[in-house]
């Protein structure tokens, strides 16, 4: 209804003009989207009332312009910059240093320098909500003075970092290694130089963004040619290794192509080694894959165990969710559909992996009818519409790393699972640093957010952290992918995440909604925290960069056709943009890379999920619409209604989009929004839940259980011995069936009933025989 509303106010401009009227509507459209250019707006009306009074007249405008005089300013401008990290502001001391030249103040430049290497030197920016760390901002500023004007603090660092001893590599272990060297010498030749060499060891150990990031750290340092020489062919080497082709371009666009370069123990001309380097990419020109006809599709029916895929007893403040045929209840709110949760699919080696909240399967990807093996878990309750986000995990050779175990309704902890057994291979469990819990209120617990994200062989995830009863933040937590064991974490919020003081996270009545994973890229990370706060974070050695305060909202909204979750996404990175849309905001949002401000907001959309980037747009969808924005604006391009509603995750292949409904799949152009072919599922006695297209398959999940003795294979489980009965229960089990009933309780009839046989229920005051086999 906001992009209906807003392409009416724009015609309605462009055939009578902008007179007041249109612009109070476009200022009260804003309000209601909660955008944060209402303040903009409203000034807009006011400075044109005080230039021109007679504008009051106009009989459509006087009680707006009432409004328009009352409205507040500031009331949706961003958040306040995050003053909670714990940190001292240390504005006052950079801008005493800032305005000096740097030639004539190279002495304060150097201690402020060290200064800022202490933890919680930031400082906070209130008009763009922005938190920047002290030490990148005084790098960029002097990097960008003349290079003669920085003489004076390059030998005033040499002095020092001479009267240390550090210029040799073994020093640097006393700042903590070659990173923390640099940053506090970033302007001698042994900061450089021992950066350079952690930077050829990361890459040769096949971590190639955390080399590139140390590279452009010392090609925008060093002043010795010989060094930049071997910066600038390492950094390609790393950059070849990222398969961008337009990032490989542009590092050659201003090269000297003729210029030779050290290469493989002598020297190779640019251009030789762009051609060699350029052998490893994709082709230049790739053609554009083609979308599939939906009637081409091969479709396969996957069918999961018989387990929800996430609880359904969410109980509300006003009475227990409840099913009357037709809707969900909760309470006396409804809702017209169930939120089922997303199911993840994706191929791996010619198997299928789905998974879900409580629910991992691992399939052939040529029979879907029962798994090779399953892996799930069990539920006791779930007190609150707590949702954790579409589970997808990463498959990385022959492993799978996933959060796992739960308490209650959150899960806590992270596993590596063998792909082909469902074995699990290691599990934070294990670690007491990670959950040392004492008593049920009492010790550490880490709790993991959303899945690991697997990047230069490490892996990245989002924890909150808890010590007793107590929530002690946020953090960015960085694994070991082989043994589960920690190597760095980052404090990335602190904000209170909830209701209900000295209760432990699983009782939280909390309004965010986790489970958005983070995005690595090249030696950075992003992270969307799900609670008010987006933050960068230097992938080498976990310290925080900037953070980003964004206004979060309720989802809990009113009327039959409310939709409370949003699934969001993670950050994506285009350009010197991360686009974030985080699942506690109505809105989709830009910053930049470098500071974290904001470049646009498009407050009209409300996405419940994101197709991806395509020809310079941002691809979209909330639970009815398909929207397209422009990458440089946040502008709307194009955006398609879906009456039916959006089922499962959109996605694009080539330049379609294809859309489930509940009553089929459609195919949309992604440049325009039209809609190409339609295709109903052609399901009577099932109920399509999710969908996936993968290598010209249609995987379609249905509410069609796999047997319970369907498994293709239990390589683990041997059948007993004949005779070997002796009534003892046999592990591992596996569930047969199951029987859901409202407040059921076991009912032991007496003897004089007669009644033999089964298991007797009581529930909401009927008395039933279940029967145990073959099936109730």
């Amino acid at each position: 209804r906001f992009l209906e509303a807003k392409v009416e106010i724009e015609a309605m401009e462009k055939a009578t003009g902008r007179d007041v009227w249109a612009q109070f509507l476009d200022a009260a459209l804003c309000y209601q989207a909660d955008s944060y250019e209402t303040e903009s707006r409203f000034a807009e009306i006011l400075s044109k009332i005080s230039a021109d009074w007679s504008a009051m007249n106009d009989r459509r405008n006087p009680k707006y312009m009432e409004s328009a005089l009352a409205y507040r300013p500031g009331r949706l401008l961003p958040s306040d910059a995050p003053r909670n990290l714990s940190f001292k502001d240390f504005s006052p001391n950079w801008e005493a240093v800032r305005d000096l030249p740097p030639e004539t103040a190279p002495s304060q430049i150097q201690a402020l320098i060290g200064e800022s290497l202490e933890q919680g030197r930031f400082i906070a920016d209130d008009n763009t909500a922005a938190t920047a760390w002290l030490w990148p901002l005084m790098d960029r500023h002097l990097l960008s003075q003349k290079p003669e004007a920085l003489l004076p603090l390059r030998r005033v660092q040499q002095a020092e970092l001479q009267k240390t001893g550090a210029g040799g590599s073994a020093g640097s272990g006393e700042f903590g290694g070659p990173i923390t060297l640099f940053r506090r010498y970033p302007w001698t030749d042994a900061g450089q130089r021992q950066l350079m060499e952690y930077a050829r060891q990361e890459l040769l150990n096949g971590r190639a963004g955390l080399a590139l990031r140390s590279f452009r750290d010392v090609l925008s340092h060093a002043s010795d040619p010989a060094l930049r020489s071997q910066a600038r062919t390492c950094l390609w080497l790393a950059i070849a290794q990222q398969d961008n082709r337009d990032e490989f371009d542009a590092a050659f666009r201003d090269v000297n192509l003729e210029e030779r370069y050290p290469w493989m123990g002598g020297t190779e001309t640019a251009r030789v080694i762009r051609d060699r380097l350029e052998k490893s990419l994709p082709a230049a020109a790739t053609p554009e894959v083609t979308a599939p006809r939906l009637g081409d599709l091969d479709r396969r029916l996957v069918k999961i165990p018989a387990l929800a895929p996430w609880p359904l007893s969410w109980q509300q403040s006003d009475g227990w969710q409840q099913y009357d045929g037709s809707r969900w209840l909760f309470g006396d709110a409804s809702m017209k559909s169930f939120p089922f949760a997303r199911v993840g699919m994706q191929l791996h080696d010619g198997g299928l992996l789905v998974s879900s909240p409580n629910m991992m399967a691992w399939y052939r990807a040529d029979h879907t009818e029962a798994p090779v093996w399953q892996r799930t878990a069990r539920f006791t309750f779930s007190h609150f519409r707590r949702h954790p986000g579409i589970y997808r995990p990463p498959v990385i050779g022959d492993r799978i790393y996933t959060r796992w175990g739960y308490s209650d309704s959150l899960s806590s902890d992270v596993a590596a699972i063998d792909v082909r057994t469902g074995r699990q291979m290691w599990s934070t469990a294990q670690d007491n640093s990670w959950r040392s819990q004492p008593g049920r209120f009492s010790g550490v617990r880490h709790w993991p957010l959303n899945d690991p994200v697997y990047a230069d062989g490490r892996l990245y995830l989002l924890a909150v952290r808890t010590v007793g009863s107590q929530t002690d933040g946020i953090h960015l937590v960085c694994m070991d992918p082989d043994t589960g064991a920690r190597i760095w974490t980052c404090l990335v919020a602190r904000d209170k995440m909830q209701s209900w003081d000295r209760w432990p996270p699983e009782y939280w009545h909390d309004l965010a909604l986790y489970g958005n994973a983070v995005t690595s890229h090249q030696g950075t990370v992003y992270c969307a925290t799900g609670a008010g706060i987006v933050s960068r974070v230097d992938a080498r050695d976990g310290s925080l960069e900037w953070a980003h305060r964004y206004p979060r909202t309720k989802y809990s909204k009113e009327g039959p056709d409310a939709h409370p979750i949003s699934w969001g996404a993670r950050p994506l990175v285009a350009g010197n943009r991360v686009i974030c849309m985080p699942r506690d905001h109505n809105g989709v949002f830009a910053l930049d890379t470098d500071t974290g401000r904001l470049v646009w907001q498009n407050a009209f959309v409300h996405p419940a999920g994101a197709v991806g980037i395509f020809e310079g747009a941002l691809l979209v969808y909330d639970h009815r619409t398909v929207v397209s924005l422009d990458l440089a604006t946040g502008a709307t391009r194009w955006f398609r209604p879906v009456e039916e509603g959006v089922l499962g995750d959109a996605q694009r292949i080539g330049s379609s989009i294809y859309v489930g409904t509940p009553r089929g799949l459609c195919r949309l152009d992604a440049r325009s929004g039209v809609a190409i072919e339609r295709m109903a599922w052609g399901e009577k006695e099932r109920q399509i839940l999710d969908f996936a297209i993968l290598d010209k398959a249609l995987y379609v999940v249905s509410d069609e259980a796999a047997p319970a003795d369907g498994f293709e294979a239990v390589a683990s489980v041997k059948p007993p011995a004949a005779g070997a009965a002796d009534g003892k229960i046999r592990f591992p089990l596996r569930r047969a069936w199951r029987l859901a009933r409202a407040n059921p309780q076991l009912y032991v009839p007496p003897p004089e009933a007669g009644l033999d046989g089964g298991v007797f229920l009581l529930s909401d005051g009927v008395l039933e025989r279940i029967r145990l086999s073959p099936a109730p």
